[in-house]
């Protein structure tokens, strides 16, 4: 009985571990359904090959490699930016604005937000504001560094004019080094609307985004910033005569 019940609970844990690096849909609808103003996806029909690229942790050394193949193979992203980075790669911004991409703020350090007082974060994200280029479409955006955030920590990002970005497509990159194991999977995971989240700053960083815009490419995806996929998205709704 012993074995049987800790072969029972090995399993399980494996079940769960699966969810959460490869999340079914219907969690991922379910998610946005629980949390409306936090942003994991915005579905498309299934014609519509389109996703949004985001790109946590710039800028960084490798961030100009990022642009070029971004360039390259057409493609348009999110960067979220972490504060304290920018002094080391001063125009770094201004390329990202000047290409077309969008940013958004991920804090001032590089830290769990949840671990940090709400009065702290927000100081963070104050100090930040007025260094990022606005948007084409007015948005800002907030990802909470690690991924975890309250209910408080959304009202408190909405009152700063804010709107709180998750995704539905992680690879898990800064634990799994890999860029063709986390390309992979974020090929294996892509639907129309989907936020891919990856990560700038690592040695692979630049070997994985080419290898995703790669197989997007030959898949017949469209690559676009948040911004370029909300703005389909409301077409839609539009056209639904939601």
């Amino acid at each position: 009985m012993l074995l049987l019940s800790l072969l029972t609970l090995l399993i399980l844990l494996l079940l769960i571990a699966y969810t959460i690096y490869k999340p079914p849909t219907f969690i991922i609808s379910f998610l946005q359904w629980k949390y409306p103003s936090v942003l994991f996806h915005l579905p498309l029909p299934s014609n519509q090959k389109l996703i949004a690229l985001t790109i946590d942790d710039a800028p960084s050394p490798y961030t100009s490699q990022i642009l070029d193949l971004l360039q390259k193979y057409n493609a348009k992203a999110t960067f979220f930016i972490i504060g304290s980075q920018l002094s080391s790669h001063p125009d770094l911004l201004s390329r990202i604005h000047a290409e077309g991409h969008e940013t958004g703020s991920h804090a001032w350090r590089d830290e769990p937000s949840l671990s940090l007082p709400l009065a702290e974060l927000k100081a963070q994200i104050q100090e930040l504001d007025p260094l990022l280029p606005e948007n084409g479409n007015g948005e800002k955006y907030f990802r909470p560094g690690s991924g975890f955030f309250s209910k408080r920590m959304v009202e408190m990002v909405s009152g700063l004019g804010y709107r709180t970005v998750l995704g539905s497509v992680y690879p898990h990159d800064p634990q799994i080094h890999s860029a063709r194991w986390n390309a992979r999977h974020v090929l294996s995971m892509v639907r129309p609307g989907a936020v891919v989240i990856v990560h700038d700053r690592r040695g692979y960083s630049v070997d994985e985004v080419e290898r995703i815009l790669k197989g997007l490419k030959e898949g017949g995806w469209k690559v676009e910033s948040l911004g370029g996929l909300l703005k389909v998205a409301e077409e839609e709704r539009v056209r639904k005569g939601g």
